[in-house]
């Protein structure tokens, strides 16, 4: 019995010690640099990326850890990570081949810049050409980073992202957008096509726009990019829709449908640094963009905003026009119906037509929103004849009656950096003086200013009046009684 536990225990421990040095040889082969650098071309294959890494190591647990990942882009790094972690198969690694699966990478830093053309580029694998300098040629092959014709055989099954982040930034280097949780799940990743599935946990866009819990499917095939169904919550409410992006070289053409459904006014008044000021409401509509991701400047599409038991306070515009023309209303403006018509093109925004109506009145414009901040919209106020009586007489006289006994006032909206100014002012005022002018004549003549001719006429009268004073008519001469007439009269 003894003698049999011995032969076991020696089984065991000859086992182990082949174990350690299957490992061992294993480590060393793979730590060399020529295997090194085909698991990092295998692995930069497999994502589409110019892979880098400092060293990689095995267990006997049949884990594989990757250390020090970078991805350079020119003088910087696009991504940094500290490691990977992946999993693979000893059996396949005796044979000659690195099979890889459940690879994840956890916090990944994504930092990327515009280049100087103003373009947000990912950075590409070298070319074909450079490449059969620095590593042995492949041949094609089912699977990612298969088919090398020489040594190490590297096939990757699956990866995962893990609360990345990613920063994007403008050519003068300010933040454009920021990301952060990022969580990708490759279901399919090879060198034709990559799909899986993505969550975001947020996203500020501009530094003011916030998405959160950003989810979609995605596929990549044939250098086009698609998330067919998307959806993320922003200021409350939901955002849903699809993308489609052909990412070539030159051009990166794309098309966006979004729908809004049940947003808060009130939490995106405050996301926009309460461009709108106070706001209430909900708001729903849709968009439909398509152009050039890389040149948004020439975007084109349409799309429509409503707000339902919608409510605006403080909104400075809406004050400043309220305070002009006297009318309370406006600084707390309760809406009935609220919508936008609009459309993009030729960089601005054509309001094709802004309503904003409440019990009283309504509040219309069409024009242009440039994209530079550059305003520029035609204006029209309507009230109804209860409001209209409550306003002084100078600021009534300016509304003009129209049709079902409303009143309405016209004037121009204009402004730079999206900051919204009226010329209102200057037309009450302009009108004022006239008026006033006008008084002062009645006061010292009696009577308002006459046109060219109705003076002339005056003055025509006036001048054959002070001709008769001076020369008057003869007096008739009187006849005697009894007289008889001339001869010739008729009897």
């Amino acid at each position: 019995m003894n003698r049999l536990s011995k032969v076991i225990l020696c089984t065991l421990a000859a086992l182990v010690t082949l174990a350690v040095l299957v490992v061992v040889g294993a480590n060393l082969y793979i730590q060399s640099p020529g295997t090194q650098a085909r698991i990092q071309a295998g692995i930069a294959k497999a994502l589409r990326l110019p892979v880098t890494f400092a060293s990689t190591s095995i267990s006997m647990a049949g884990r594989l850890q990757i250390v020090g990942i970078t991805v350079p882009d020119g003088d910087r790094n696009f991504l940094e990570a500290s490691a990977f972690t992946a999993h693979y198969r000893l059996g396949a690694l005796l044979c000659g081949r690195l099979e890889i699966y459940g690879m994840s990478v956890e916090r990944p830093r994504i930092v990327w810049r515009q280049n100087a053309k103003g373009d947000w580029v990912v950075p590409r694998m070298p070319d074909e050409a450079k490449g059969e300098s620095k590593a042995p040629k492949v041949e094609k092959a089912d699977g990612a980073g298969r088919g090398w014709r020489e040594g190490l055989d590297v096939v990757v099954e699956g990866f995962q992202i893990r609360n990345g982040s990613v920063e994007l930034l403008d050519k003068e280097g300010h933040p454009s957008a920021s990301i952060a949780g990022v969580n990708l799940f490759y279901t399919t990743l090879s060198a034709e096509r990559m799909e899986g599935n993505a969550h975001v946990e947020r996203m500020v866009w501009g530094e003011e726009l916030v998405f959160e819990n950003v989810r979609t499917p995605f596929l990549y095939a044939g250098e086009e990019l698609s998330l067919p169904a998307l959806k993320a919550l922003l200021a409350g409410g939901k955002v849903s829709g699809k993308f489609t992006a052909k990412l070539d070289r030159k051009k990166a053409p794309f098309t966006l449908q979004l729908d809004l459904e049940a947003i808060d006014a009130g939490l995106l008044s405050t996301q926009l640094h309460s461009a709108l000021g106070k706001a209430e409401g909900a708001i729903r509509g849709t968009l439909e963009l398509h152009g050039n991701a890389r040149d948004l400047e020439d975007a084109e599409g349409a799309g429509n905003l409503e707000i339902r038991n919608g409510r605006l306070q403080q909104l400075e515009l809406f004050e400043a026009i309220g305070s002009v023309l006297q009318i309370k209303e406006l600084s707390d403006l309760k809406l009935k119906d609220g919508r936008v018509n609009f459309r993009i093109g030729e960089e601005r925004v054509h309001l094709d037509e802004l309503v904003l109506e409440a019990a009283d009145l309504r509040l219309s414009a069409k024009g242009t929103v440039r994209f530079d901040g550059r305003i520029q919209l035609a204006s029209r106020l309507s009230i109804d004849e209860p409001l209209r009586k409550h306003l002084p007489g100078l600021i009534r006289g300016n509304f003009e009656a129209e049709e079902d006994k409303r009143y309405a006032i016209t004037f121009d909206i204009t402004g730079k950096d999206f900051r919204a100014r009226t010329n209102l002012l200057d037309r009450i005022v302009g009108k004022k003086v006239t008026s006033q002018f006008d008084d002062l004549l009645t006061s010292l003549f009696g009577s308002k200013k006459k046109d060219n001719k109705k003076k002339s006429d005056e003055a025509k009268e006036k001048k054959e009046k002070e001709e008769a004073a001076k020369n008057p008519p003869a007096p008739p001469t009187a006849q005697a009684p009894g007289s008889t007439p001339e001869a010739g009269a008729v009897l």
